[in-house]
């Protein structure tokens, strides 16, 4: 049982962070779906692989200009490839399971004509030259432990707060697409 959801988002918008928000909230869902799979496969005594140690791959999507697929964990372990929300919701998922606050962070980017991404300098670190390639998302695991004193962050209001040294969204950067393959 369930359904496939298709829908159009962001239409009559350029605006990267108001792109970036839709696409945190369509994340989201996909989380409580992989963390509603990986349950149920546990409670039947068949429980998921690790993402890590699942032999899945990083791969871009080969739906036309335009299409973004958000595929749930299930369907990337089946077909064995997933692409950086895939992976991210799934790695995201897991943590959430294993009891450490996590959460997906999207952010927009450029790939440089030298090849190397933006890394949000505004100069490419691959040729000195302001990127400008075209803007694409990318998606990476804000994992729940302080990057300044590795203390498990607490959440409120849907923020990383660092009990220790008070910093907000702190967290460490995990990034699976670059993990398997990107």
């Amino acid at each position: 049982m369930g359904f496939t959801l298709i829908t159009t988002v962001g239409v009559g918008t350029r605006d990267g962070k108001t792109l970036a928000l839709l696409t945190q909230g369509f994340l989201r869902g996909v989380v409580a779906c992989n963390r509603v799979s990986i349950r149920n496969a546990r409670a039947k005594g068949q429980p998921l692989p690790r993402l890590y140690e699942s032999g899945v791959k990083y791969e871009p999507e080969p739906w036309p200009k335009g299409v973004e697929e958000f595929a749930d964990y299930v369907t990337v372990l089946r077909r064995g490839w997933g692409d950086c929300d895939d992976l991210c919701a799934a790695r995201t998922a897991e943590l959430l399971e294993d009891g450490e606050p996590a959460d997906c962070r999207v952010y927009w980017r450029r790939l440089c004509q030298c090849g190397t991404w933006d890394d949000g300098s505004g100069m490419c670190s691959g040729c000195g030259q302001p990127p400008d390639g075209p803007l694409r998302m990318h998606c990476e695991v804000r994992r729940g432990i302080c990057f300044a004193c590795t203390v498990r962050l607490s959440v409120a209001d849907r923020r990383h707060v660092c009990p220790t040294c008070s910093r907000v969204n702190s967290g460490k950067i995990e990034d699976p697409s670059r993990f398997l393959g990107l």
